[in-house]
């Protein structure tokens, strides 16, 4: 089951204003692979905004005070326009603002609004010391309460939602079967399984590229005869010998187990032609035998298909210990689209 996962602001803080560190990039991989989806809160967005905005104006702030003015036009004669501090510093918002939204859209995160939300339900608790302001009723809190109770409104126990934070203020929800926390996003890839390092893909590529081809028939097999669509039951489906030709493997995903170092999971996307005869029971002239309750068939229908498919598939691959790929198992499609069909397989 995909793994819901909400990043907390800090963490976010933590990788930089350019949001573009080796570790997202990883969790990119995670969720382009569906073992994990992102939800996010426009106030913790816009939070993250504020931080790298507020750097940014230290850094500038000196450049529009008049004195600082003056001696530029005066000395390099650099006229620079005349900005109000709030200006100023609401134009770098809006700049950073839109960087962390178009980070958030990179993870394919969904950005829940606390306009859903009642403040009534959030002052009560500020009013009553519960909640988020159980111990010291502090102000700054009430960020955290809004994203808190956003979240709640999508968390349930069957569909629940990881915090991923590195302090203490969400350990409060871990009491509820709807959420669980952890401290960083390096514990996720301990919990799904995995280390945090990406394999060398250009070598795996290569690996199947050139040997891939021995597992398609046996999974193609499996899947042919729901591409033919005027057949009711897909089991009635007698297939005749199935070959495939000018496979091209497109994007790959790859990740190493943390318990076994020398084995991958590898998720992609490929490309391939196929041809097969296949045979079918010709209901239309059938009779009941009553005796069995069966129906029997009296004829046959051939046909043929051929269909250039699109697929996701997943496997495992052995490495040896200098990271050379030296056998695959367990391949599998995950879902499949040809022939104006789109078939996902059931889990």
């Amino acid at each position: 089951m995909v793994k819901t996962i909400f990043i907390d602001s800090n963490i976010l803080i933590q990788q930089g204003q350019s949001l573009d560190t080796t570790l997202l990039a990883r969790v990119r991989d995670l969720v382009a692979v569906d073992l994990v989806e992102i939800v996010t809160v426009d106030i913790s967005t816009q939070e993250v905004a504020k931080h790298f905005a507020e750097h940014n104006y230290k850094n500038v702030s000196e450049l529009f005070k008049p004195r600082t003015l003056a001696i530029l036009k005066e000395t390099f004669g650099i006229e620079l326009p005349e900005y109000a501090r709030d200006e100023v510093f609401n134009e770098l918002f809006e700049t950073r603002l839109d960087d962390v939204t178009e980070a958030m859209h990179d993870l394919s995160a969904r950005i829940l609004s606390t306009s859903t939300i009642d403040p009534k339900l959030v002052f009560d608790d500020y009013a009553r010391r519960t909640g988020f302001f159980a111990e010291a009723a502090k102000k700054d809190q009430f960020g955290d309460a809004f994203i808190a109770a956003t979240l709640g409104k999508v968390a349930t126990a069957q569909k629940p939602i990881t915090i991923i934070s590195s302090d203490r203020d969400f350990q409060i929800l871990s009491t509820e079967d709807r959420f669980d926390c952890l401290n960083s996003l390096e514990e996720l890839f301990d919990i799904l399984g995995f280390s945090v390092p990406s394999p060398e893909l250009p070598r795996i590529f290569q690996f199947l590229s050139k040997h891939l081809e021995l597992h398609l028939v046996p999974e193609l097999e499996q899947w042919a005869p729901m591409l033919v669509s005027d057949v009711e039951d897909f089991n009635d489906i007698d297939l005749k010998e199935l070959a495939c030709s000018n496979y091209k493997i497109g994007k790959i995903h790859a990740f190493r187990s943390a318990n076994r170092v020398e084995q991958l999971l590898v998720v992609g996307n490929l490309k391939v032609g196929i041809s097969f005869d296949y045979e079918q029971p010709d209901w239309t002239g059938s009779f009941w035998e009553t005796d069995k309750g069966d129906k029997i068939p009296l004829d046959t229908i051939q046909g043929t298909q051929n269909n250039e498919l699109y697929a996701k598939f997943s496997l495992l691959l052995a490495v040896l210990a200098d990271g050379e790929p030296s056998n695959i198992s367990e391949f599998s499609f995950r879902e499949l689209a040809g022939g104006g069909s789109f078939i996902t397989k059931s889990s």
